[in-house]
């Protein structure tokens, strides 16, 4: 029977930003300025980790709306390396 554990504990991250243009040229989807943020669950599993994250910014144009995002990562051996 295989044995899987985690390998380092859960961790649970975010982020909030704000972007403003000068001079008023709407740079970001008729945007002058906005506020982004994230808020995640990332899980360790053998080689493997795990990030589940919900992403919204205050756009309401229905382009920029909020996302849920889930990414999977995989460490690989390095070469010569032993």
């Amino acid at each position: 029977m295989d044995d899987h554990r985690l390998s380092h504990s859960p961790s649970i991250s975010g982020l909030v930003g704000y972007s403003d243009a000068e001079g008023g040229s709407g740079f970001f989807l008729g945007e002058d300025d906005y506020t982004y943020w994230n808020a995640g669950l990332t899980l360790g599993v053998d080689k493997f980790s795990i990030d589940l994250r919900y992403w919204d910014t205050d756009i309401d144009d229905g382009t920029a709306d909020e996302r849920f995002v889930a990414s999977v990562r995989s460490k690989m051996p390095v070469v010569g390396d032993r």
